[in-house]
């Protein structure tokens, strides 16, 4: 214990040291990342950095929200997978006739609401039609909202005439349409989602957004054309579409392929490794039910277990085969776009009001506000790092190995070396001293820089907490302060110290 205060005294008295370190870190990052600002360098370093965090952050929303207050579960998707557009007997795209009658499977069951994830907006023939129309105001009569992906941007968002102008029989819409547009990062991935879409002189709520509304049962605040930073999670082993190793054929005992998030996930080892089961994609979050399921369940177990799934949840139908209708996450490679929906309603319906914005800056008006922040954020995190290297010198100190060299220093003085042999032994010894050296000099400045990235973790966490920032507004400080810790650090043997 007297060890412990003793340290803790030479700690404080070293305290002053540190600051002025980070100090120094934190004017170097500010000025590497106003050379970067706006430019390529900058959004490589912020997707980069981000990419990394991305699954220990799945893991601590998992790890952090207890089983009471958790809506992942409420969201759930009825997958149109390859094998059920080959079983229906007019094969794909479906009749109209044959989405009706999973309509009202889907219906008969009582969902919170349901979000249909197919543009309606071609003009074909099928005379089967007025059966989805006729089912699709069964669910305005029995109260349950129908929210219906606008037809595509060419189009203005139209979905075609007789669904446009669907009423009830006192003129009441039978559906709302709502935007499923999204914007993809130029590193390929999805970061955010549009919360509002226009069409026109019309705004309508993205999909995300209005599932959220209703699981909360009120509005959520937003602003003006807001973007939302999107928190990618994981889920359990079978949920998602059916993945699949590259090359292998579907068959009836097909299993997912994609992994868990777990505690390995926060030394972020798995994330730059990827060996073994960690080379696989995160399995998505939310759970799904195969359409063929509620259609020709093989069995009155099996129909009773979908149909105990879809009440009073969230449901999603989308379609899983169509490569075009696809988008790829941090977490989960290529994934059906059902599934960002799911996603973004889920980020919603948990946060809430406090729903993760993608800048630092969304609550400034003034660029030298946002500039302040980001100084005094990279100060904190060149803080952390200096405060715990001190305490490892200071409670970890080099002074027993100093006093070791000194008395083999006193040793060989006391014991001269005798012959040519002792002389080439002594030249091998400290060869070797000075390789031990080096690759100690090499650990420790690992050690520090993956300090580096824990400490900026946590500091992200806590970010988030109090601004509603997410990973991807954040990320880029931390290239940043690496950075201004390399140029700020002298390189220096510790052999010699």
């Amino acid at each position: 214990m007297k060890y412990f205060d003793d340290g803790l005294v030479r700690f404080l008295a070293k305290l002053k040291e540190p600051i002025a370190k980070a100090l120094i870190v934190a004017l170097v990052a500010a000025l590497f990342s106003f050379l970067a600002d706006e430019t390529q360098v900058d959004k490589a370093l912020t997707q980069l950095a981000a990419k990394v965090f991305a699954p220990v952050a799945a893991y601590v929303n998992d790890f952090s929200v207890s089983e009471s207050d958790r809506v992942s579960d409420r969201f759930v998707i009825v997958d149109i997978d390859a094998a059920s557009a080959r079983h229906a007997e007019e094969g794909w795209p479906f009749s109209y006739g044959h989405h009706a009658r999973v309509l009202e499977q889907i219906r008969r069951q009582k969902p919170k609401a349901l979000f249909v994830d197919i543009q309606f907006e071609s003009d074909r023939a099928d005379p089967s039609l007025p059966r989805l129309l006729e089912s699709l105001c069964r669910y305005k009569a029995d109260g349950i909202p129908v929210f219906m992906a606008a037809g595509s941007e060419s189009l203005g968002g139209k979905l075609r005439p007789e669904l446009e102008a669907l009423r009830t029989s006192d003129q009441q819409p039978c559906f709302e349409k709502v935007g499923v547009g999204y914007e993809v990062s130029s590193d390929q991935l999805v970061w955010t989602y549009p919360l509002k879409t226009d069409l026109g002189d019309t705004t309508i709520r993205s999909a995300g957004l209005a599932m959220a509304e209703v699981m909360r049962g009120r509005l959520i605040q937003i602003e003006h054309h807001s973007q939302m930073g999107l928190t990618w999670t994981a889920g359990a082993p079978d949920n998602g579409p059916l993945w699949r190793a590259e090359g292998k054929d579907e068959s009836p005992g097909e299993v997912h392929y994609c992994r868990e998030s777990d505690w390995a996930d926060v030394t972020l080892l798995p994330q730059i490794g990827r060996w073994g089961s960690y080379e696989l994609p995160y399995c998505p979050r939310h759970a799904s039910v195969i359409v063929d399921w509620l259609t020709a369940p093989r069995s009155e177990a099996q129909r009773q277990e979908v149909f105990d799934a879809l009440t009073n949840r969230v449901v999603l139908y989308g379609v899983s085969f169509d490569p075009n209708d696809h988008i790829t996450s941090p977490l989960h490679g290529r994934i059906p776009g059902v599934y960002l929906h799911a996603q973004a309603a889920d980020n919603l319906a948990q946060h809430g009001d406090a729903w993760r914005r993608p800048t630092l800056s969304w609550r400034w008006p003034s660029h030298f506000a946002e500039w302040g922040l980001k100084i005094f954020v990279m100060f904190v995190l060149a803080l952390l790092v200096q405060c715990v290297v001190t305490l490892i010198q200071v409670f970890w100190p080099q002074n027993k190995k100093q006093a070791s060299s000194a008395n083999s220093t006193s040793n060989n003085s006391q014991n001269p070396p005798s012959d040519s042999h002792d002389d080439s032994f002594s030249t091998r010894k400290t060869f070797v001293r000075y390789l031990l050296d080096e690759s100690l000099s090499s650990c420790e400045k690992l050690g520090k820089f993956w300090l580096g990235l824990v400490l900026a973790f946590i500091l992200i966490m806590g970010v988030e907490a109090v601004l509603h920032v997410s990973v991807i507004g954040y990320a880029s400080l931390l290239g940043f302060v690496l950075v201004g810790e390399v140029f700020s650090s002298p390189d220096k043997h510790k052999g010699n110290d």
